[in-house]
């Protein structure tokens, strides 16, 4: 019986070698994904795994800390610690009233500003003056300091001769 041994073409390897472990396409979709991962992780499980870690030690600020393990959760739980049932009061509080409340009144709020009622154009424009009013301090600000006469930023740069924009 004769063995026979297949022999693969150039083309055949090469497609072998397309199967990379990570493709262009892959890299390509980190970078997309990179700007949220970086703020997950500087913001969101860094923090926590911090805060987890010093749960567990008794640290003030100025000083070292020192592990004491389970003993925080202890402590909080004996009963001794009158702070932190009023915590747990106001926690429950906030989640029971204040945020379903909170919930009810823009509710309640959204469904008068799609009425049709008279005077509704006045109560619109009363209910967005706030959202408009922030942007135009703001812009009235930066008039202010980017002013040609006596501005801040102009003033503070001419103590060093520097030329500040001009409008």
């Amino acid at each position: 019986m004769a063995v026979h041994t297949q022999v693969q073409a150039p083309s055949a390897l090469r497609r072998q070698k397309q199967h990379a472990f990570i493709t262009r396409i892959d890299l390509l979709g980190w970078a997309f994904v990179s700007p949220w991962l970086i703020g997950f992780l500087v913001f969101t499980l860094f923090p926590f795994a911090a805060s987890l870690f010093l749960s567990f030690t008794n640290w003030q600020v100025t000083n070292q800390w020192h592990w004491v393990g389970w003993q925080n959760y202890a402590n909080m739980m004996d009963g001794t610690n009158p702070e932190f049932f009023l915590s747990l009061r106001n926690t429950l509080y906030y989640a029971v009233v204040t945020v379903p409340g909170t919930q009810v009144i823009a509710l309640a709020l959204a469904m008068l500003l799609s009425k049709r009622t008279p005077g509704i154009a006045l109560y619109r424009t009363i209910f967005y003056i706030p959202a408009i009013a922030s942007g135009v301090g703001t812009s009235y600000l930066w008039a202010l300091i980017l002013s040609n006469q006596g501005g801040l930023l102009n003033t503070v740069l001419g103590w060093f001769h520097i030329p500040g924009p001009k409008s």
